[in-house]
Order: C-alpha cells, then structure tokens, then sequence
C-alpha cells in the first residue's frame, strides 16, 4: 500500500491537486483502516497520520508534507482516511529503488512520464505556477 499512496500523492502533487481517501474501495464501499492500524506502532488516527507524514516525508520529501491535510470520517462505522493534497508549485518525485520517478494524475489513475515525457510535461505545466 506504501508505494500506491506514495505515488498517488506525488501525482496529485504533479498535476492539480485532489482527495485521495484510504479505506474505500474503488467501487465506493468503506472498508475501513482496522489492517492497516494493526500495522502500526501507534494504532488509531494518530499513529495512521503519522505514519502518513513519514511516508511523504521519506518517499517524496518533508517539504511536501506542508501540502497534505488529513482528516478522518467514520462510514457505516469504520474509519477512513481523506488526505486533501494542494499542487506543488515545483516537481515531486517519488524515490524508490534507488531512483526518482516521476507520476502525474490523469483522469482516475496514476501514471509514470518516462524522462522526455516528464520534461516537457514540468516545462509546460509547472515551470512558472
């Protein structure tokens, strides 16, 4: 789950912004975040925030985590997560396995630009925001 929140978050970051809610599925059923509390070293809402800074902070960068708020709603009585993530004004990257990648949002998904993908695509959206 790591890496698809990561890269999910750098898209968003990439392109406009957007929500991103953790435990709904994709048809829109709540699933909740009991699996993913269990795998915490602090269980709850606090240790899942926390969890989520160090996750940006590590894959992507401190200075982004500025640029995610996080909220929880319980539906049908389980937790979610909502993260509202505003737009870099300047490239994220994702760092795994020893590399940077670089992902931008298009319509629902997530989707890696290679190296001239992605330099035409920060000159002609991010350079001057």
């Amino acid at each position: 789950m790591e890496d698809v929140v990561a890269k999910t978050i750098a898209g968003f970051m990439n392109t406009r912004g957007g929500n991103l809610f953790i435990g709904i599925d994709d048809e829109g059923k709540p699933l909740g975040l009991v699996e993913n509390y269990r795998c915490l070293k602090k269980p709850g809402r606090d240790g899942f925030e926390q969890y989520i800074m160090q996750l940006i902070s590590t894959k992507l960068g401190t200075n982004y985590c500025s640029l995610v708020d996080v909220s929880f709603y319980q539906i049908e009585g389980l937790d979610v997560c909502h993260l509202e993530i505003k737009h870099a004004h300047s490239p994220v990257y994702l760092h795994q396995d020893d590399r940077s990648h670089f992902y931008i949002r298009t319509g629902n998904g997530t989707r890696e630009l290679d190296i001239p993908e992605a330099l035409n695509y920060i000159e002609e959206n991010l350079n001057g925001r």
